[in-house]
């Protein structure tokens, strides 16, 4: 009776180690599971700054990150995670690339929303399947970035 008593307590901790070890492995590599996030594609042309987690910003208020960023030819093409599921950006939306200061200072990503949503009745959110593509930024989408302006950018133009 002692033995197995013994031989459980070793079972349920081996099986306790496994479960907090792949449970740490997938929170260090950003992996949630039944997440409300939702992402998008921001075009730039040059992203000077900008890296992955970049924090991403509407109207000042920190909204998500940069997941993911790859660099093809023609473009550099930054995927961007929003962490607010009800978050309703009406079209035509862009992102700009910022600074946190005049002097440089950390670079962020700023989404801003030009277009207007009249609220008559529910508005389809960005995850869902029935999301109006031509009024709201949905799920997948694809949106233009620009650059980041600086003295340097700024007095290379003059």
């Amino acid at each position: 009776m002692r033995r197995s008593f013994r031989d459980a307590i070793v079972g349920f901790s081996l099986i306790g180690g496994v479960i907090l070890f792949s449970s740490s492995i997938f929170w260090l590599r950003g992996i949630k599971i039944g997440s409300k996030n939702w992402d998008f594609t921001a075009v730039f042309k040059d992203a000077s700054g900008i890296s992955e987690r970049s924090p991403v910003t509407y109207r000042g208020i920190l909204v998500g990150s940069v997941k993911k960023i790859k660099i093809t030819p023609q473009s550099v093409q930054a995927k961007i995670e929003i962490n607010d599921k009800d978050l309703i950006l009406a079209k035509p939306v862009f992102a700009k690339v910022k600074t946190n200061s005049v002097l440089s200072g950390d670079v962020q990503v700023s989404l801003v929303s030009n277009g207007s949503i009249s609220f008559n009745g529910p508005v389809a959110l960005p995850t869902s399947k029935k999301c109006n593509k031509n009024t709201i930024l949905c799920k997948g989408d694809v949106i233009k970035g620009e650059k980041l302006q600086s003295i340097t950018s700024l007095t290379a133009e003059l």
